[in-house]
C-alpha cells in the first residue's frame, strides 16, 4: 500500500508499507532515492520548502532534506 503522494520540483514523494519513503523523477519514473523508517509509512507526505515530512507507524515524524 502507498501513502498519499506529494509532487515538488519535478519529484514525486510517497511512503509505503515496506517502511520506506521514496522519491521518483516525475518525468521518467526513475527512482532518485529511498529512506528506511522503522515502520510503515501509511499517512500522506508533505513538502515544505526543501523539507519532506513523513509520519511513520514507528511513532516518529521524519523531516528529510530534499
Amino acid at each position: 500500500m502507498l501513502s498519499g503522494i506529494a509532487l515538488a520540483n519535478g519529484v514525486v514523494y510517497f511512503g509505503s508499507d515496506d517502511k520506506n519513503v521514496y522519491a521518483l523523477d516525475a518525468a521518467t519514473g526513475a527512482k532518485k532515492w529511498s529512506y528506511a523508517t522503522g515502520g510503515a509509512v501509511e499517512s500522506g507526505v508533505s513538502v515544505s520548502g526543501k523539507t519532506l515530512f513523513a509520519g511513520s507507524n514507528d511513532g516518529h515524524v521524519y523531516a528529510l532534506q530534499v
